[in-house]
């Protein structure tokens, strides 16, 4: 044990209070944390509600993860959200505070607070690198800074998406184009108000579209270069 954090332990030695054993469980991850808390929930969401408020409490590495119920069911919730250098200290003013948060995200029914939440507890788990807990945290605030979407922006992207595909993957140029303010649309609306109706449409061609980018700037990252970008707009 070192600063409230379990650094290693023996396969097999942890049971839980109904005998089930959870090494196995355990063994997915190579650093565990000690539990410095204990918290009674009445459902598996309320620990979800609960660890978003923990994480708004202050930055800690303290995070919900393992839950168990009658007759011995396991829950986690996942990716565990261990990232931070120290445990919180919960006192009575925290307590406070924390029941306060908890009551807000538990009674919300907003689904912009839902997609910011699930990208916080995302981005604050131990799954991103710290790049990728940079792009989800800068869209967290473009969510909360940024009420509107940019016309000048939807354009271009979905100029240069049309140009592109044309260009490197036959692609017709309106089509196209269409598609990319379709994505821009789709994207803004998640950022903006947290849900989109056409996303079940569009989910799985944005999938396609990416693949086929990444592939090509794999290959060729200089053809994603500002420069070359507006080049091909210019050019026709």
């Amino acid at each position: 044990m070192r600063s409230g954090r379990l650094k290693s332990y023996v396969t097999g030695s942890l049971v839980d209070p109904l005998g089930t054993l959870m090494g196995p469980d355990l063994d997915l991850y190579d650093q565990l944390y000690s539990s410095n808390y204990v918290a009674a929930l009445p459902s598996h969401e309320d620990a979800s509600h609960l660890n978003f408020a923990l994480k708004l409490l202050g930055p800690s590495c303290s995070s919900l993860f393992i839950g168990c119920e009658q007759p011995g069911t396991k829950h986690f919730l996942s990716p565990p959200c261990y990232y931070g250098n120290t445990p919180l200290a919960i006192g009575a003013s925290e307590a406070k505070t924390l029941s306060h948060l908890l009551a807000l995200k538990r009674n919300s029914t907003d689904p912009k607070l839902e997609l910011m939440a699930e990208m916080f507890l995302y981005a604050l788990s131990v799954a991103p690198r710290k790049e990728s807990r940079f792009v989800e945290l800068s869209i967290i605030l473009e969510m909360l800074l940024l009420p509107t979407s940019s016309t000048e922006l939807s354009y271009r992207f979905a100029l240069r998406m049309a140009k592109f595909l044309a260009k490197h993957w036959a692609g017709d140029p309106i089509e196209s184009f269409k598609f990319g303010q379709q994505i821009y649309k789709t994207r803004s609306r998640l950022v903006h108000s947290g849900r989109d109706e056409s996303l079940p449409q569009i989910g799985p061609k944005i999938e396609e579209a990416v693949r086929q980018l990444l592939t090509t700037y794999l290959t060729n990252p200089e053809l994603f270069e500002d420069s070359v970008l507006d080049h091909l707009c210019i050019a026709g």
